[in-house]
């Protein structure tokens, strides 16, 4: 996937820069501005390919703020020139009905839009990624226990620790942010990791920082089970994995497996159920929700854990969960004007969604996958409110 994003990333640079070289540039009459336009992208060309073929096959994992960080400087560059190319080719469109020169104008446009990208780019890079924000939510059941009213749960996902290995503040802030909830329990749905349980170094203290009174409840992502780094061995990728449910098990989380759990409030109890990841191609799917529901009572109210929303409408529906709990989307890490590529793949991708009595909530995640950037998809933080009706 790096691959063909990097390979896309070169056509890109190369497509716009050619394209505005002869609606543009060619027209000055200096040789050598005309020499000059070029090479920026041809340094930009060089580092790609110096970090995809240069070194070694984990350099884009082992030093990922490297990469990610030099992605994103090539991103910055090189989409506002594409979209200054793409709006200016429109004109030639609206040239076909009208014999005046719209060159200037569509010229206007172009650099407005090209402006607009960097400033989104620019901003989601530096500052986006951190700015994380409280959704609160509250949902009434006429089956919720009398001693659950006006329970609070903090639910976070996706915090993939690599994110943060760079900005220690950023994550202390969240889980201030979290603790001032005073939440009766917290619970998180996946992906704590993005490659290996060796990201937690320096963070565990941190993250083991946020309180509940009735504690942390925790699932597995599908990047928790590390498939996308290449292990020399099966035996090093099966020991990152038990070191990684060993680090939930010393912060004191309660990991569930495909399995459940009680809650007991007053003379009142509910239950939580948890399954692995459970998602369809190219996502693993080890989750099994008939063996998590083993033995629990259809008269208690239920919440389940599961990292991927695509299990609600598959699978959960048809078993009655009162509330489901996921992540998984990050809605792509960008989302305009409530707007996200993230419907296109997703029936479910970010906040409350109701069938009958049985609802699901997206969270959009706390950190990022592949680029350190985030735009109107903020690191998310929910507080969730059960009422009684």
């Amino acid at each position: 996937m790096i691959i063909r994003t990097f390979s896309t990333m070169l056509f890109m640079i190369a497509a716009s820069d050619i394209f505005i070289y002869f609606t543009h540039i060619q027209k000055v009459a200096s040789p050598v501005l005309k020499v000059l336009w070029f090479m920026p992208s041809l340094l930009l060309i060089a580092g790609l390919i110096i970090i995809m073929y240069g070194g070694r096959q984990t350099f884009m994992i082992d030093k990922a703020h490297i990469g990610s960080f030099y992605f994103m400087f090539c991103l910055a560059l090189t989409v506002p020139k594409l979209v200054f190319a793409v709006l200016y080719a429109t004109k030639f469109i609206f040239q076909q009905f009208t014999h005046t020169n719209l060159s200037q104008l569509f010229t206007i446009i172009a650099l407005i839009g090209g402006w607009l990208t960097f400033f989104i780019i620019s901003y989601g890079t530096f500052y986006g990624w951190k700015r994380s924000v409280v959704n609160k939510v509250e949902i009434s059941y006429k089956n919720l226990p009398p001693s659950f009213d006006g329970f609070k749960i903090v639910h976070i996902s996706d915090l993939h620790a690599s994110t943060w290995s760079s900005s220690h503040r950023a994550l202390r802030n969240i889980v201030n942010k979290i603790n001032d909830l005073e939440p009766d329990v917290i619970m998180f749905t996946g992906d704590l990791v993005t490659h290996r349980a060796k990201e937690m170094k320096g963070l565990t203290e941190i993250i083991s920082g946020m309180e509940a009174k009735y504690g942390v409840y925790s699932v597995l992502g599908n990047h928790d089970y590390s498939p996308y780094y290449p292990w020399k061995n099966i035996m090093d990728k099966k020991k990152n994995f038990e070191e990684l449910l060993q680090l939930q098990k010393d912060m004191g989380w309660k990991l569930l497996n495909n399995e459940h759990c009680y809650i007991k409030r007053g003379n009142d109890s509910i239950a939580i159920i948890g399954v692995e990841n459970w998602g369809e191609p190219p996502f693993s799917k080890y989750g099994n929700l008939p063996k998590a529901l083993e033995s629990v009572d259809q008269s208690n109210f239920t919440i389940l854990l599961s990292h991927n929303p695509s299990h609600w409408r598959a699978e959960v529906l048809d078993n009655d969960i009162d509330l489901t709990l996921s992540g998984h989307t990050h809605a792509m890490q960008m989302k305009i004007a409530g707007f996200s590529i993230s419907k296109m793949k997703y029936n479910e991708w970010s906040g409350l969604y109701r069938e009958k009595n049985n609802y699901l909530y997206v969270n959009e995640g706390l950190g990022c996958t592949l680029i350190p950037f985030r735009f109107g998809a903020w690191p998310e933080i929910t507080l969730i409110t059960l009422k009684r009706k």
